[in-house]
């Protein structure tokens, strides 16, 4: 339940259900290349809602890393395919990973697999899990920290956590 500051790209992977041909993994591959180009390595993104409360609040900045390595008990924000996302729906959303990825990328290639894995997420606020299946996933990036408004209105990081990252 976040804004980004920019759209998610819109990609889907491609869906066979036999060992595709070097073609469709290459394409696979080219639509992931695509998603990590359109993510800067640090962002900053405002939550709307309170379902991470008291970790984050409604409004206040969150930095994020698009190249930190997720694992269980991490808070990452979940990019959706724009072909996912309902009439007015959110097209991220910020809660804590209940498990490890084990080096999967996205957008995940089920090329070759019809086994539809889900990521799963639970947020605080009120406590509920999420299911949400690899193939609707653009990206999913760790959140390192809050940011700042400044007095201009900009959102900035503090120094620390940019340099940690």
């Amino acid at each position: 339940m976040s804004t980004p500051a920019h759209r998610s790209p819109a990609l889907s992977a491609p869906i066979a259900s036999q060992e595709a041909p070097a073609d469709l993994r290459e394409a696979a591959e080219a639509q992931r290349a695509l998603v990590r180009a359109a993510y800067p390595e640090i962002y900053a993104v405002v939550p709307r809602g309170d379902c991470m409360s008291p970790l984050y609040e409604d409004g206040v900045p969150i930095i994020v890393s698009s190249t930190a390595v997720c694992g269980a008990g991490d808070v990452v924000i979940v990019h959706m395919k724009p072909e996912f996302v309902k009439p007015g729906g959110f097209e991220a959303i910020v809660k804590r990973l209940t498990h490890d990825l084990y080096g999967t990328t996205f957008p995940w290639d089920p090329t070759g697999s019809d086994v539809i894995i889900p990521v799963t997420l639970e947020q605080l606020n009120p406590p509920r899990r999420h299911y949400i299946p690899y193939d609707r996933i653009a990206a999913i990036h760790k959140v390192i920290g809050k940011g700042e408004h400044s007095s201009d209105g900009q959102v900035t990081a503090p120094r620390s956590l940019v340099e940690a990252a």
